[in-house]
């Protein structure tokens, strides 16, 4: 099509500049449309992307809790719900898709215009005798293959503006929380990890963590308990570099860790959730999430993670299905467990790991983790478990963002303050 509107453009100043440039001015008309109607369409297709989203989620939710839906026999209501959300998604696309049959329209008009424009101005031309008739002819056939790139750029372009909104509207949620890579190394854990009178929050003003200062050292197992919204999750999240918005210092083997590359801060930690992603491939694949690992490595991971009895029931090649569908709980947590210990970095944080699981499977895994050699370890636990606190050389109780306390177990339940009443509520 370009090479057709250059030929075209050639033959035409071949026979009368002063018309061609005429016609050209008068491109102007549909370029004007989409100067004048592509921002409006970008702010649709955005509302589109938005209410997509929504409903999206909101159909989530609704599959997620099916089980309480029909228990409570609220089928109905939920039905109105989803009607609305579908409703309000169904107009929004609505509205994208008659303006862009408005912006279509609106661009064909102009090229007419353009092309009446062109024969008029053709017509005069030829009465006055500067042209001939046979040139009024080329003039207008060939306006059709000048009209058609022409009819189309409008549309591309407006087009193209409402992507590159979406793309912006992407790239703002893909940079949320990025820090601001170091530039420094560290090699391995050898000494501590210390927080040092740290406080951290969102928005200015609002401190979610206040004054923390405690310290990990190489080998120890410490646990991190306390009332719901304390922070500990948040507390997690830090150490593994989703913000450098803290004061105070959190440092490893005494490099800061803002000034830590994340590679380099990534192979020295390892985040275990709460929520744990399955391919839809095989155990293995799982396990190393493809690369390239020794036999005997994924074997000893898979020995020291629990996996043994799964590998020799299904072996290495089970598909898990979607998102894990074929695994149990505890098989999945197991799973990432593995692939923790494949990276082989000495700091491994666990975040409510088990929180969602029964509690022989529960308490299995922490034992599994409690026991990993040469490993150290934060674990935001609430199952206060006797059995298990006892194991921990530390165990660091937040309340309202604050550190307030911190020693084993013994030392904890004798100056029976906020720890002792968390565990016998617990034991109750």
């Amino acid at each position: 099509m370009s090479f057709l509107f250059v030929i075209t453009l050639c033959v035409l100043i071949r026979y009368n500049l002063l018309l061609t440039l005429f016609a050209l001015m008068l491109c102007v008309l549909p370029l004007a449309v989409m100067l004048f109607m592509g921002g409006e369409l970008t702010n649709r297709e955005q509302k589109v992307s938005c209410q997509s989203e929504r409903f999206v989620a909101s159909l989530q939710d609704l599959l997620k809790g099916f089980s309480v839906i029909k228990g409570f026999q609220a089928e109905e209501r939920v039905q109105a719900l989803f009607s609305r959300e579908n409703h309000d998604l169904e107009e929004v696309k609505f509205s994208r898709g008659w303006y862009k049959k408005l912006l279509r329209t609106s661009a064909l008009s102009a090229s007419l215009l353009m092309q009446c424009g062109v024969m008029l101005a053709a017509v005069a031309l030829a009465l006055r005798g500067t042209i001939t008739i046979g040139t009024v002819v080329i003039f207008i056939n060939c306006c059709n293959y000048l009209m058609q790139p022409i009819q189309s750029v409008p549309q591309e372009l407006a087009g193209w503006k409402a992507a590159r909104g979406l793309v912006e509207k992407m790239a703002g949620i893909a940079e949320e929380n990025v820090r601001e890579d170091g530039i420094c190394t560290v090699n391995g854990f050898h000494n501590e990890l210390a927080l040092r009178n740290m406080t951290f929050g969102y928005d200015p003003g609002k401190a979610i963590l206040q004054d923390i200062s405690l310290t990990l050292y190489p080998g120890r197992k410490c646990a991190l308990v306390g009332t719901s919204g304390s922070g500990k999750s948040t507390l997690l999240q830090l150490l593994m570099g989703a913000s450098n918005t803290y004061s105070g210092s959190i440092t490893l083997d005494g490099q800061e860790l803002k000034d830590i590359h994340s590679d380099s801060l990534y192979d020295v930690m390892s985040l275990i959730g709460q929520e744990v992603f399955i391919f839809n491939d095989t155990i293995h694949n799982n396990i190393t999430m493809f690369g390239n690992f020794p036999s005997n490595q994924v074997n000893t991971v898979i020995r020291q993670a629990g996996l043994s009895p799964l590998i020799k029931e299904r072996g290495e090649d089970y598909l898990c299905g979607e998102n894990g569908s074929g695994l149990s709980g505890g098989e999945r947590q197991r799973i990432s467990i593995a692939r923790a210990l494949l990276r082989k970095t000495p700091i491994l944080l666990v975040d409510e790991a088990t929180s969602a699981l029964d509690a022989e499977t529960a308490h299995s895994i922490s034992e599994a983790i409690l026991h990993l050699p040469e490993i150290s370890s934060i674990t935001v636990t609430h199952r206060l478990e006797e059995s298990l606190l006892c194991q921990y050389d530390m165990i660091w109780v937040m309340k309202d963002g604050r550190l307030a306390e911190q020693g084993d177990f013994e030392e904890l339940m004798e100056r029976r303050r906020l720890f002792y009443s968390l565990y016998t509520v617990a034991n109750t």
